[in-house]
């Protein structure tokens, strides 16, 4: 099925990542990093001494991530996260923060950085669908840019389901408002394995009804669904499989663009934590 901006529903928006956006004085690295309209700036700062005896472990790294972005856009946000009863600009900060944490930490090398702080600061200049993997893909590029240890370089990937259970990878703003479900996958690509996955529901739909249980049926029959167990396993399974295969497309796009950095010819080595050549 052809999509509003004519996309197959397995296609990614055009994907643009630029390095090096503010000054080595001011950050160690940095990249802006965009999917269709969806754009975020990242830098990164360290690893250094922290100022503050709370930011300091012994024996390994401390990651501070600092999300920021415009009222409007956290107004928008928070609406489809369905947090209008809290601060939106604090609700969609802290939401979005906890997911790049759980995504990253395992792929940094912080024992190797004992004692240091290592600050991620992330702005969402635009947000017109997949924020979180959008910001996921700008740390990781941010993160690269700084030359930090990692021993795999993640990536993340969404996707919609519509009303007709069709999957509809990296949704825009308006398909993630109509869809009755959204599944956030951040990967391993080298080793196929999901590191975070996030799964968020919108029982708002008109076609939906709650019965006093919290089970939920759509009216036109299309599916049954209940608290813990939304969808069958094959179409979960199916969603992973399509995940891994865009995740596979990202990390190829992300080799290129180092490559174009770095201007080496030949296929380029960044799951080990150094760039080199093969």
């Amino acid at each position: 099925m052809v999509r509003v901006d004519l996309r197959k529903t397995l296609q990614t928006r055009p994907i643009k990542c630029e390095f090096g956006m503010v000054g080595v004085s001011e950050a160690e690295g940095s990249a802006c990093y965009s999917q269709g309209k969806s754009k975020v700036i990242v830098t990164v700062q360290g690893p250094s001494q922290p100022k503050y005896s709370r930011h300091e472990e012994f024996d390994t790294a401390t990651i501070d991530i600092d999300v920021s972005f415009s009222t409007i856009l956290a107004t928008a946000t928070s609406q489809r996260l369905d947090t209008r009863d809290m601060d939106p600009s604090t609700t969609c900060s802290k939401k979005l923060s906890a997911f790049l944490r759980k995504s990253l930490l395992g792929c940094l090398c912080l024992r190797n950085y004992p004692r240091m702080l290592i600050c991620l600061r992330v702005v969402v200049v635009c947000d017109q669908g997949s924020l979180y993997s959008v910001a996921l893909n700008a740390c990781v590029f941010a993160l690269l840019d700084a030359g930090l240890l990692m021993t795999y370089t993640p990536n993340s990937v969404t996707f919609c389901v519509t009303r007709g259970l069709e999957l509809y990878l990296d949704p825009s703003m308006e398909e993630e408002a109509v869809s009755i479900a959204r599944m956030i996958f951040t990967i391993n690509p080298k080793m196929s394995t999901i590191i975070a996955s996030e799964f968020s529901y919108n029982f708002s739909n008109n076609d939906s009804v709650v019965d006093s249980m919290g089970n939920v049926t759509m009216s036109n029959n299309s599916v049954a669904v209940s608290q813990g167990d939304v969808f069958q396993k094959d179409f979960i399974a199916n969603a992973i499989h399509n995940a891994f295969n865009a995740s596979i497309a990202i990390d190829t796009h992300m080799r290129s663009e180092l490559q174009s950095k770095l201007g080496f010819s030949d296929e380029i080595e960044v799951d080990s934590g150094h760039l080199s050549k093969k």
